[in-house]
């Protein structure tokens, strides 16, 4: 085991250049880099790409959450929304290039990726995903708090993670298909480096093996800088601890407007089909769709794409909404989920004011301009951690995320599960099977567009989906009386 400790020898057994600084916060003294170029060179380590672990402690100087990326925010700095903690590459402008890399990312909501392959984040090589890299959800790191990271690999048993505290953040693809990945390149692993102007660090120790959850825990523990609300606030987030029950129950004020068994033919009418048009049919048990298995990374966004889906109210809502169904997913790896109060970009509507869409292209939901809020609420695509059954909120087309939330395990398939979404105003709430995911107030003044109170509803499910419903209730408030 190679350690450097700041305490015992000040980072002497690794090299330095570039400026740095020693500071003092919360109550522990770590390295800060004072420029995008200094580093800590850590040699000698002689890893092994087959299995090890890695374990340090670093401490943000600015809460990292989501953020926007505009044109020439790259003019000097390549991938300035990727934070390198830990890589073989001495650059930034070469993180792509080395076959160990671990960061923090902003690019369309906050991340974090452990990587042994060539590439950056889930990007993939020659077509095919790489099974060695590991992706967190939605996770914000806070500024002066410390955290425990720990990288752990074991190639033979295609395994991959990272943990925060003490609590498992993040993990490879628990859906992979066999014909269509790649495994983590050969070889040893002599010299990482770490420092970034953002980031204090502190205390690396390295590993020939593969650290349990015990040794991991052990090891943040006797560090004592977790500080004990964020470590419960990680478990909620990622392993969905604390979850409340949700509950409500329309008053007189609300109409129903919707109430659907998806069970008759002539309820499939109800909707506009964008994309896939084999993939919704009526059956006896619902409202089946139906996406093919393909595993073609760039298919998302193909602006002729017909793989995908979109099934659209043809009626409008306005105002406050309460929405209800049940749904059963039958195979693991696909996503599906709801746009909600979805228009045009001056509120108009999009589906009346200009030509229909007819391609299955995510781009609809969240590049091109129709305002919506997005749920992911069966989501198990490789671009998060997928071993437990995460959802997303998202308001778009500013990619701007609202909410997060983890259920402690995955939705079980071929069983009936219930979704409840209510907005009430600003405040969104959402629930899977009676239990609160989300309870979130949106604002029409942080640059990301107004309150989304009128539009369309849409059901959506990407490749690699099939998935019944049943029993849609559609229940409107609307703020004005019209004639």
């Amino acid at each position: 085991m190679a350690t450097f400790l700041t305490e015992a020898d000040d980072f002497h057994n690794g090299g330095r250049f570039g400026p740095f600084r020693t500071i003092d916060c919360s109550g522990a003294r770590g390295l800060l880099a004072e420029s995008i170029r200094s580093r800590i060179e850590l040699g000698g380590l002689g890893l092994s790409s087959e299995k090890g672990s890695v374990v340090f402690w670093a401490l943000p100087l600015e809460t990292l959450a989501s953020r926007g990326e505009r044109p020439k925010h790259d003019l000097h700095l390549l991938n300035p929304a990727t934070y390198p903690l830990l890589a073989d590459r001495d650059s930034q402008q070469s993180l792509g290039d080395g076959i160990f890399k671990f960061a923090w990312d902003g690019g369309w909501h906050p991340q974090m990726y452990f990587r042994m392959e060539t590439g950056l984040m889930i990007e993939p090589i020659d077509g095919r995903w790489s099974q060695a890299v590991a992706t967190t959800n939605h996770i914000t790191l806070y500024e002066r708090s410390w955290y425990c990271f720990a990288l752990v690999w074991n190639r033979s048993e295609n395994r991959y993670a990272v943990y925060a505290n003490g609590v498992r953040i993040a993990i490879n693809n628990a859906f992979p298909d066999p014909s269509g990945t790649i495994t983590a390149s050969d070889g040893s692993i002599d010299t990482l480096f770490s420092g970034h102007p953002c980031f204090a660090f502190r205390d690396f120790r390295f590993f020939d093996q593969d650290l349990d959850e015990a040794a991991i825990s052990s090891l943040t523990e006797s560090g004592g800088l977790a500080d004990p609300e964020e470590t419960k606030r990680l478990k909620r987030l990622c392993e969905g601890e604390g979850l409340e029950p949700f509950s409500f129950t329309p008053e007189a004020d609300w109409s129903c407007r919707w109430q659907l068994s998806l069970r008759e033919p002539e309820h499939l009418d109800r909707f506009y089909v964008q994309g896939n048009q084999q993939a919704p049919r009526i059956v006896e048990e619902g409202l089946l769709i139906e996406t093919p298995y393909i595993d073609q990374p760039m298919r998302y966004y193909k602006h002729d794409d017909v793989n995908q889906v979109y099934l659209w109210t043809h009626e409008r809502f306005q105002g406050d909404l309460y929405l209800k169904f049940q749904f059963k997913p039958l195979v693991h790896g696909g996503l599906s989920l709801l746009c909600l109060q979805a228009s045009g970009m001056q509120r108009e509507d999009f589906m009346a004011d200009y030509p229909l869409r007819t391609s299955g292209s995510m781009a609809t939901v969240h590049l091109e301009d129709v305002r919506n809020y997005h749920w992911e609420f069966f989501r198990e695509m490789n671009d998060t951690r997928n071993d437990r059954a995460s959802h997303g909120l998202i308001k778009n087309p500013w990619l701007h995320p609202l909410a997060f939330a983890c259920l402690p395990g995955l939705i079980a398939l071929k069983e009936w599960h219930s979704l409840e979404f209510l907005q009430e105003g600003s405040c969104l709430r959402g629930a899977i099977d009676g239990m609160e995911l989300f309870n979130v107030t949106d604002s029409p003044t942080n640059n990301n567009g107004p309150i989304l109170d009128c539009g369309r509803i849409a059901l959506r499910c990407m490749i690699r989906s099939k998935i019944l419903y049943r029993n849609l209730e559609i229940w409107n408030r609307e703020k004005f009386s019209s004639q």
